[in-house]
């Protein structure tokens, strides 16, 4: 019983170190526009077999980081292939954790991608989209991937349909307030997209004191960043 007990104590905490090494590097192949090796991680990821809320989040997250990815740079193919194993994905763990209000969110997330690739369908879509919002919220309002995707309704909205960067800038920096109160990573990936969220609100509401302010934060935390022009100009919703 004592060695069984030492076994699995200790399978535990190589599954942990292990997340927290592939985290680090989603992190790394991030900031070097190394992404294409997202795919890799993943599977490795999900091969620790942790079926705990955190790796099931972290995964999701990769592959919604992928999804945008591959949205970003024209490959709607490779795209629609990592949207319905992250559906799949999100399903099972909505069914394991009923009451985390994180996978509805990611739900919503996805819905989201949805829309970008197929407009004449945004009307169905969207209503899945707010469904998984308002169950989000009922289950934990302060969740922050629920600002985050709200912030990204408003951002990505036509104006006339009620788009409003700047309302969606102050749910950026809520998002990345309510993060603050959670353990996070020095190497999170997520933390950092969510502030390149911000920086492209700001850049596109022309806020040049608080976009240079950011940038020059950006660029001290994580590096040159050399590709974060490119990602200025891209669009995931045409």
């Amino acid at each position: 019983m004592i060695i069984l007990f030492l076994v699995c104590t200790n399978a535990g905490v190589f599954a942990q170190t292990k997340i927290v090494d592939l985290q680090c590097e989603l992190y790394r192949t991030y900031i070097d526009d190394r992404m294409d090796q997202w795919p890799g991680l993943i599977e490795q990821l999900e091969a620790l077999g942790d079926s705990s809320v955190s790796a099931q989040k972290e995964i999701l997250l990769a592959r919604y980081g992928l999804i945008g990815y591959y949205l970003g740079n024209e490959r709607k193919d490779e795209a629609r292939d990592e949207l319905t194993l992250a559906f799949e994905q999100v399903e099972r763990a909505k069914l394991k954790y009923p009451k985390e209000a994180a996978f509805y969110c990611i739900d919503a997330c996805l819905h989201a991608y949805q829309i970008a690739l197929s407009m004449v369908q945004a009307p169905v879509y969207y209503a899945r989209h707010q469904a998984a919002l308002r169950k989000a919220e009922e289950l934990n309002e302060s969740e922050p991937l629920l600002s985050f995707e709200q912030a990204n309704m408003l951002f990505y909205k036509p104006r006339l349909l009620g788009g409003n960067k700047k309302e969606a800038i102050q749910l950026y920096q809520k998002t990345l307030e309510l993060m603050g109160q959670q353990k996070c990573p020095d190497c999170c990936w997520f933390k950092m997209m969510v502030e390149l969220f911000l920086l492209k609100a700001y850049y596109e509401t022309d806020d040049e004191k608080a976009f240079d302010t950011l940038l020059v934060s950006l660029h001290k935390n994580h590096g040159e960043l050399s590709w974060i022009n490119k990602f200025l100009d891209s669009q995931v919703i045409e």
